[in-house]
């Protein structure tokens, strides 16, 4: 018997757009610094990089690997203002029937998000959606990052993997990680048309669009 659904945050719960990447662009501008070397586009490219090394979230850490790979002076206060902005980075467009969906799902399930990056920033970008209320828990990539299972088993809580659902749009992170986890109740959001690339890969696993359609799936 279902009893958790664990929902990914980006481009699952809140569809991402490029522009948000710019939050760092208003970061820097904030501080009013000016280098060659420190834009957006650089800096998440560092980021990138840093996340293929590590196992879970750490700002301190984080901000070390900038400094070191570009050579910078940032601090603290960067990383703070450039999450600050990454909150208000939310479509301020859903329908009624995205509402509606988490009002039916809330009402039979007990929701909780499962991000691999920062719970607070996450969190707040939820709150600005109108959505976390909705959801029990926000749990972050500072204890562990999917695919690691230690991140699922996190987010499952009290409890079994069978009674989980896992909602998200990475395949290899989201679906095939929770997968490895034991977690057999798997959606993937295909947002990108992919699925005929991965049939092989989708024995078992539900394909969905749209979030809204969850609400004929359970």
């Amino acid at each position: 018997m279902i009893k958790r659904l664990i929902f990914d945050v980006d481009n699952v719960l809140i569809p991402w757009k490029k522009e948000y990447s710019k939050s760092i662009d208003k970061a820097l501008d904030e501080l009013g610094i000016v280098k060659d070397n420190l834009d957006g586009e650089t800096i998440q490219k560092v980021q990138l990089e840093w996340e293929s090394t590590i196992t879970k979230y750490d700002k301190k850490d984080m901000l070390n690997y900038f400094n070191k790979s570009l050579n910078a002076n940032l601090t603290m206060k960067f990383v703070d203002l450039w999450q600050e902005n990454l909150a208000d980075c939310v479509s301020k467009n859903f329908s009624k029937s995205y509402y509606e969906t988490f009002d039916y799902l809330s009402s039979k399930y007990e929701l909780v998000a499962l991000t691999n990056w920062f719970t607070d920033t996450q969190s707040e970008r939820m709150k600005t959606a109108k959505i976390y209320k909705y959801f029990k828990a926000v749990y972050g990539g500072e204890f562990a990052c999917k695919p690691n299972k230690e991140s699922f088993i996190h987010a499952m809580g009290i409890y079994k993997p069978e009674e989980c659902v896992m909602i998200g749009d990475n395949l290899k992170i989201d679906i095939l990680g929770a997968k490895e986890t034991g977690i057999k109740n798997l959606v993937w959001k295909d947002i990108h048309n992919q699925k005929e690339n991965y049939i092989s890969l989708l024995d078992g696993v539900i394909v969905i669009k749209e979030i809204e359609e969850l609400k004929n799936i359970f």
